[in-house]
């Protein structure tokens, strides 16, 4: 996949793999579909937001690789993990 050489995406996306207690090599990043291939609970999708939210808080580099616009308030980064979230977070595990 294009995007695994992008530093900052590439960290986030193997700290979500980290959270869902899935190992990153073995997600198919070639389907269309990888995001929706792994699940997750709410409390480990609630860990990975918290973490990623502190991450782009703390680093200015991954906040202007990964938003449009790279604001490091509450409000911006609660709507980019939303829109993050909607296209990339894993589905939740029905009880």
């Amino acid at each position: 996949m294009y995007w695994t050489n992008i530093e900052y995406l590439k960290e986030v996306i193997m700290k979500q793999c980290e959270c869902a207690k899935v190992r990153f090599e073995d997600v198919d990043f070639d389907s269309r579909t990888w995001f929706q291939d792994v699940t997750w609970t709410k409390e480990q999708e609630a860990e990975f937001e918290v973490w990623v939210k502190d991450y782009l808080k703390t680093n200015t580099k991954a906040r202007k690789q990964l938003m449009i616009f790279p604001s490091k308030t509450k409000k911006s980064l609660d709507k980019w993990f939303i829109g993050y979230n909607l296209m990339y977070g894993f589905r939740i595990k029905e009880d």
